[in-house]
């Protein structure tokens, strides 16, 4: 055959091949699926993408079913727990968790309870650097491309106590009702939350006290268990309003107002027998302590500003706030004692923050410079002659550098420097003290489901302004409480590592050291006393002491089907000491968590148990506890998921024996305090009605290259 007859028979085949298949003699072949339903279609992929930077977090179908809200979908990301009951979210035990939406800045009760049907992914950043350095974990939430609607939430919980439990009608008890409505339109977010509580409870507790320089001995009567020691209630209103505007995709502001208004009282009770050199024979005495708070007002509001352009990035923050109460508060005894303390105090303060950050071309370096700046005050003065009792002043200022590298998306380092001086000012004397910063991590991503992370964290932390004043006064027959000037910021060293395994195990090794924590430590004072008498009594005053500790947790939890399963192990050890006097103890806690699902008919239940056997360290003393408690939740919706109801039982099963005990040694006072109050929880019952009322969607359709970009 010539070339040209085969270029021929080439074309000829060509053409034949384009004509439709019955000029073949084919038959048409059979469509197998024609007039059935398609009801899904499965596409696997990875929804979690692990970046330099952070984890990108794609928001599934299967992380939505059976979440009510947001908190629940997060507290499916490995690591992560959410509790229905407490409705309180941490991180591997961690509860230092902030939340942003959109880069913006929220409050948490602004954000836990909305629908996740506004949100596409979430970007998880583990130990943020910058104007976030005090948190552990931060979680920006990003709303889908052009989504308009609204979030409408309400309310309403009461807990019961079975009856008789404190006797005279005063059981334990409380009710909250809350709200939220967020609604997104155009450039435009608006959210409103408010929440009502009154709250009744009360405790037991016990000590045997030993003044040593006076030949002192106090020991109290243990009383009935329907009549407890410590008796508290409180009632009030708080909430927020808050406004945001999104120029465009890469500029946008937002303001905040807080308010509260929550009144409290408190009543601490104790008989005691006392011993003491200038009485013939132990007599019993009475000791009663009242503290009512009545605020006069209480509020603080908040601008925001985040943007971005090419590779830069950059916020702007500014917040006040200003509060002022009256205390009410009397210490007696029936032997004749009398000490009123009635004072007004007010705090307020200014703070502002820059953020700026700069990515280099090549997306591995990244450079972070921050600014903050705080001015604090605190003045208190006696209600009736309006004597200036205390005044202190703290200004702020900290700067941190953080130079972050990327390698490979598997990879990251990051290194962070800063110093943060703090000026006191209290009376007459001035004081500015300098806290260097050093922040070091280093991730690497081995697979999607194990990662291991290093971290060294610098925290610096201002003490209460209250306890920098230089003040006395006696606050019972034998104590005095003084104020230290010269108290210096608490600086703590942390290093961490963690590995994540097969998204189901983490395993947690952490150390901190302390070189000037702060503790209340007692010692000797002589003078003239409230009860007329020289001599001898107990000084109380803040001091910078020393403090280390290691923990060890391990984390694991796995889906199956309807049913949910975590549990946690923690073990650790604190030593704490001051001028050559320590303590150390071991601290052991853990939790099992199971949850059911029947989606079909709108049910779900989780059971919990937790366990306790330790609380704190100090260099002259330590505390250590024994309480378990099983707590059972079961919740049914109504109405297609708007409407909840929720029963959750506190079960009276234990096998710890709810002892709290704490120990105290000074030279001049050993207190050995201990209390039982396992038992007041058990058959508790907490009711909960919500209704939740969504409807939103993105407004118009998106090309392909949109997809997956937020």
């Amino acid at each position: 055959m010539n070339k040209f007859n085969l270029i021929k028979l080439v074309l000829l085949l060509v053409a034949m091949a384009a004509l439709p298949g019955k000029l073949w003699g084919q038959t048409e072949a059979k469509d197998t699926i024609a007039g059935k339903e398609l009801k899904e279609v499965v596409v696997e992929m990875e929804n979690i993408v692990h970046h330099g930077t952070h984890d990108e977090v794609t928001i599934t179908p299967a992380m939505r079913k059976y979440a009510r809200n947001i908190s629940e979908v997060i507290g499916k990301i490995p690591g992560f727990r959410y509790d229905p009951i407490g409705q309180a979210m941490t991180y591997m035990g961690n509860s230092k968790i902030k939340i942003l939406v959109d880069s913006i800045d929220k409050q948490i009760e602004q954000v836990a309870q909305l629908g996740h049907q506004r949100f596409s992914r979430v970007d998880v950043i583990y130990n943020p650097t910058g104007k976030y350095q005090e948190y552990e974990i931060l979680l920006n939430l990003h709303t889908k491309k052009n989504y308009e609607g609204f979030d409408l939430y309400v309310q309403n919980q009461d807990f019961l106590m079975p009856s008789g439990r404190n006797g005279k009608g005063k059981d334990f008890a409380s009710w909250e009702t809350s709200g939220l409505f967020n609604y997104v339109h155009n450039k435009w977010t608006f959210s409103i939350y408010a929440q009502n509580v009154w709250l009744r409870n009360g405790s037991s507790s016990y000590s045997a006290k030993e003044y040593p320089l006076n030949d002192l001995f106090e020991t109290a009567i243990e009383q009935p268990r329907t009549s407890p020691t410590d008796f508290n209630t409180s009632k009030g209103v708080k909430g927020n309003v808050s406004v945001d505007y999104k120029f465009n995709d890469r500029h946008a502001i937002s303001v905040i107002g807080n308010f509260n208004h929550t009144e409290s009282t408190q009543r601490k009770y104790e008989d005691m027998t006392t011993m003491s050199p200038i009485h013939d024979a132990p007599y019993r005495e009475s000791h009663l302590f009242n503290e009512k708070t009545d605020p006069i007002y209480d509020y603080w509001a908040g601008a925001y500003y985040y943007g971005y352009s090419e590779r830069w990035s950059y916020s702007a923050m500014f917040n006040f706030s200003d509060g002022k109460t009256r205390n009410y508060s009397r210490n007696t005894r029936s032997g004749g004692f009398n000490l009123a303390d009635n004072r007004v105090a007010r705090g307020n303060y200014q703070a502002g923050d820059i953020d700026v950050s700069h990515m280099t071309a090549n997306e591995k370096w990244v450079f972070n410079l921050n600014y903050r700046i705080i001015n604090n005050r605190y003045r208190s003065y006696r209600l009736e002659s309006g004597r200036m009792l205390t005044d202190s002043r703290q200004l702020t200022n900290r700067g941190t550098l953080t130079a972050s590298y990327y390698p490979a998306n598997d990879w990251s380092v990051k290194l962070a420097g800063g110093i943060q001086a703090t000026r006191y000012s209290t009376g007459s004397t001035n004081d500015t003290r300098l806290s260097p910063r050093i922040d070091f991590s280093l991730s690497h991503n081995f697979t999607r489901k194990n990662w291991i992370r290093l971290y060294y964290n610098t925290t610096v932390n201002n003490p209460f302004l209250g306890n920098v004043t230089d003040y006395g006064q006696f606050t019972d027959s034998l104590m005095f409480d003084q104020g230290n000037p010269r108290l210096k910021p608490a600086s703590e060293h942390t290093a961490t590592l963690m590995f994540g395994l097969l998204n189901i195990v983490r395993i947690h090794a952490n150390y901190g050291a302390s070189p000037r924590q702060i503790n209340k430590i007692y010692s000797q004072g002589f003078g003239e006393r409230p009860d007329g008498l020289t001599g001898d009594y107990v000084i109380s005053r803040m001091m910078n002491t020393k403090w280390h500790y290691w923990g060890f947790r391990v984390e694991a939890s796995k889906g199956f089907g309807k049913w949910f399963l975590a549990g946690t192990v923690d073990i650790s050890k604190e030593y704490a000491s001051y001028n050559g006097i320590s303590h150390s103890r071991w601290i052991c806690d853990g939790d099992l968590m199971c949850v059911f699902n029947a989606p079909k008919i709108g049910l779900s239940s989780l059971l919990v148990y937790n366990i306790s056997n330790g609380n704190h360290v100090a260099p002259q003393g330590y505390g250590m506890a024994h309480t378990d408690r099983f707590r059972l939740s079961v919740q049914k919706s109504f109405l297609k998921g708007k409407l909840d109801l929720s029963l959750n039982y506190w079960i009276p099963l234990h096998f710890m024996s709810g002892y709290t005990q704490e120990w105290l040694y000074s030279p001049a006072m050993n207190d050995h305090t201990w209390s039982n109050n396992q038992f007041r929880d058990d058959n508790k019952i907490m009711l909960r009605i919500s209704y939740r009322l969504q409807k939103g969607a993105p407004v118009r359709k998106m090309n392909i290259e949109e997809l997956g970009t937020d």
